[in-house]
């Protein structure tokens, strides 16, 4: 039996390790699974966390504070009778006291409305932290996965210059036995072909890198192999759909995490200022409490017999119902000078006020700068690629006649290996600017509140 419950367990630990390579993952569940695991997203919940325990703590503090003592003495010799307040000579004396007490500040300046006010806003502030946090993540996650995308394309790319190359070796062996061509031809293809080579390598490291940087967004182990989905058409449109720089910036100023993080803080820093204000004013305390106590000492002398005789104490229950005491009192406290703590305090409240109003506006500017850099980029990018596409059409053609012409000989190595290399480096020019425009228009979709997907 627990041999089998072993290979169970085996075999559910290799199934979950070769998940990864089983099934390729889309961009949503690359998002997804970093969001589940990021560490720094965990560790930002569980400040969360601490701040609704503050908030919570800070209503509890409005109730009254309430106290019992119990306390018990017990001597030898002279001692002191907590019952008369006089010193006693005796075997053994004991005694008890219970006290109970209540307080509650009937007016402090307001200043424990104001801290549970603040602790709100504070808790509000870092769930608006783990939403930028998360939104931070989803797009450098974005960033990766097409960095991975484009280095496939750039690996596939090179394979097919490899594999022309070696086609076009083996017809120029053939020439060259035939005595068609020169020996220094096929010299001359023999090093482009080594020259690919080293290029596919390179190619093939980018896209192991590339993929190492997308499995550490994700919080996955290197051992993890992980595939992803290469969506069957990412189209780039003709034209640029421009909805205007501010309008977007106007939208992103009402859903932007950061932006709402930066308004509460400055909210938090103004409940602070009142805080403080607080403190100038008196404050009205209210307490109340009740005691009673107990003693084994003898209440008198007992004169009617000879000799005389100490008088037995009451029973303890009989003391505790004629020995109480209760009190209620009220305390003003009036502030009058504390070596200017309190106008100290204040000032630099308003000077944290206007820190968070700079700080406000500075994420305000960073965010327009985002959104236009984004646009810029995009525009920039999408006009890049329509001329690299056509570029690539021309070279292409190029790169055709000079093909022909190398194996009828009319033209040398070096004219076919230039040619060559310009078409590869046209296409690579491509797919670099396809993506790099696919990515600032995920930027700029993720500004206009639009879920980040291919």
């Amino acid at each position: 039996m627990c041999c089998f419950k072993i290979l169970i367990i085996t075999a559910f630990c290799l199934a979950n390790s070769s998940l990864f390579a089983q099934t390729p993952w889309t961009l949503e569940q690359c998002i997804q699974y970093a969001l589940d695991n990021n560490i720094q997203i965990k560790q930002q919940e569980l400040l969360v966390e601490q701040n609704k325990n503050n908030l919570i703590q800070s209503k509890f503090n409005l109730l009254p504070d309430l106290s019992a003592n119990i306390d018990y003495r017990s001597g030898w010799g002279r001692s002191l009778d907590v019952s008369t307040y006089q010193y006693v000579d005796s075997d053994r004396s004991e005694s008890s006291s219970i006290t109970a007490s209540a307080s509650v500040p009937l007016f402090a300046g307001l200043q424990k409305q104001n801290t549970i006010k603040r602790n709100d806003i504070d808790l509000k502030t870092s769930i608006q932290d783990v939403e930028k946090l998360k939104n931070d993540i989803a797009l450098n996650v974005a960033a990766a996965y097409l960095q991975v995308l484009l280095a496939k394309e750039s690996v596939a790319i090179a394979e097919q210059q490899l594999v022309s190359t070696k086609d076009q070796v083996e017809w120029t062996k053939k020439m060259v036995d035939g005595g068609k061509l020169t020996l220094s031809n096929l010299l001359d293809l023999q090093s482009q072909q080594a020259g690919e080579e080293a290029q596919l390598i390179r190619a093939q490291n980018d896209l192991a890198i590339a993929f190492v940087s997308l499995k550490q967004l994700l919080e996955l182990n290197a051992e993890n192999d992980l595939d992803i989905i290469t969506p069957e058409i990412l189209s780039v449109p003709e034209d640029f759909n421009d909805e205007g720089l501010e309008k977007i910036y106007q939208h992103a100023l009402l859903t932007q995490p950061d932006i709402k993080s930066s308004q509460l803080r400055l909210e938090s820093a103004e409940k602070t200022l009142a805080i403080a204000k607080g403190a100038y004013y008196p404050t009205l305390s209210f307490s109340a409490s009740y005691n009673t106590m107990y003693s084994n000492s003898p209440i008198g002398i007992d004169t009617t017999v000879m000799p005389y005789r100490p008088m037995p104490s009451h029973s303890i229950w009989k003391q505790f119902r004629e020995k109480h005491g209760e009190m209620i009192a009220f305390n003003l406290s009036i502030p009058i000078f504390r070596g200017l703590q309190i106008r100290t305090q204040v000032k630099n409240a308003r000077l944290n006020i206007r820190n968070y109003e700079l700080e406000l506006q500075k994420t305000k500017n960073t965010l327009y700068k985002s959104i236009q850099q984004a646009q810029t980029d995009a525009m920039g990018y999408l006009k890049s690629y329509q001329a690299s596409v056509k570029n690539v059409g021309a070279i292409k053609e190029a790169f055709r006649y000079t093909e022909k012409k190398f194996n009828v000989g009319s033209v040398t190595s070096t004219d076919y290996i230039v040619a060559k290399n310009n078409l590869f480096k046209a296409e690579s020019d491509v797919i670099q600017a396809k993506y790099q425009y696919i990515f600032k228009m995920k930027i700029l979709d993720f500004y206009k509140g639009l879920p980040i997907k291919l």
